[in-house]
């Protein structure tokens, strides 16, 4: 029993140095990279010294040689977007009063001038009642006095009085119409119900908003460019238009380009109008619109990674000749 307790003891004792070993092998490694990084930097920092100092002082480094031609060029930028309806809005109440009926649900479509939710105006439908009755005797009195009138009987006086009122009552009436169809709440446009705020019963104030009403088949995209971009990006461009929320994207023209500079963040608007139907686009979604800003038909372009700079930090690049023998 105590020969197989040692033998476990040893175990553990070679494998705690074993691991021991290791770890002092990774800082080691560490340690010498770190030097490996110092003396780099160092020798690269007295070569570019040497260089300055001595311009017979030669390194000798490995290089690739490529060909380059004339090519087209363009660059691409890419700039913050949102889509927006123009006809996106809430629709508010212009007259307060006692919610009595809601006559559509969310998600439903409905068309402009289409009856939506109705406010109590018992008062004014009584007052309508009362100038019907009025105008109707008004009426009757008028239709006399212009068959009187006809006849040579009675005064013009009478006649006029007669006409005045029942053409006052007229307007009065015509008044208290307007007035209750303000209780009486529309659609402006055709489109779909996205939102109701009020509930059957509610007392709402003048201006309070009811319900919101948007039109998903007037749909714009509008992005906010620099005004370094002025005159780069103009009507009839095609533009990649990417929807990061719905993983999907589509090649659109623009469609109009604002003429005003926004004074607060210094960009001017870009609004393009999407032709893909089939992508379901929704008001205040994300979008990111990438345009080209620079074209060249016949450009000699350079990878970025073979620029050098020297010590004023101005950019060179290394030409290869042939050399004949």
């Amino acid at each position: 029993m105590k020969k197989y307790a040692i033998i476990a003891l040893s175990l553990l004792i070679i494998s705690c140095a074993q691991q021991e070993g290791t770890e002092a092998k990774k800082k080691q490694l560490e340690s010498l990279k770190k030097q490996a990084a110092e003396l780099a930097s160092q020798i690269e920092q007295l070569e570019l010294e040497l260089s300055e100092e001595d311009s017979t002082v030669e390194f000798l480094v490995s290089v690739s040689v490529d060909t380059l031609d004339y090519r087209e060029f363009s660059s691409q930028s890419e700039f913050q977007a949102t889509v927006e309806s123009d006809q996106n809005v809430m629709v508010s109440a212009e007259n307060g009063g006692l919610v009595t009926q809601i006559l559509v649900k969310e998600g439903q479509a409905v068309s402009a001038g289409q009856l939506l939710v109705t406010l109590d105006a018992s008062l004014i439908e009584t007052q309508i009642e009362e100038i019907n009755k009025a105008l109707e005797f008004a009426e009757n009195v008028f239709n006399k006095q212009q068959s009187l009138r006809d006849q040579n009987i009675g005064t013009e006086m009478q006649y006029l009085e007669a006409k005045n009122r029942f053409e006052s009552l007229q307007k009065q009436k015509n008044s208290a119409l307007a007035r209750l169809a303000k209780f009486q709440i529309k659609a402006p446009f055709s489109g779909k119900i996205d939102n109701i705020s009020v509930n059957v019963g509610a007392l709402i104030g003048p201006g309070s908003p009811l319900l919101r009403l948007v039109d998903d088949g007037n749909i714009k995209v509008v992005a906010q460019v620099p005004e370094s971009y002025i005159g780069k990006i103009k009507k009839g461009d095609k533009v990649l238009v990417k929807y990061p929320g719905i993983n999907t994207s589509s090649i659109e023209t623009v469609d109009a380009v604002s003429r005003v500079i926004n004074a607060d963040n210094r960009t001017f608007l870009v609004f393009i109008r999407p032709t893909n139907k089939d992508i379901m686009l929704k008001p205040n979604l994300l979008a990111i619109v990438s345009a080209t800003d620079f074209k060249a038909d016949s450009v000699i372009t350079v990878p970025t990674q073979i620029i050098k700079r020297d010590a004023k930090n101005n950019p060179y690049v290394f030409i290869a000749k042939m050399i004949d023998n």
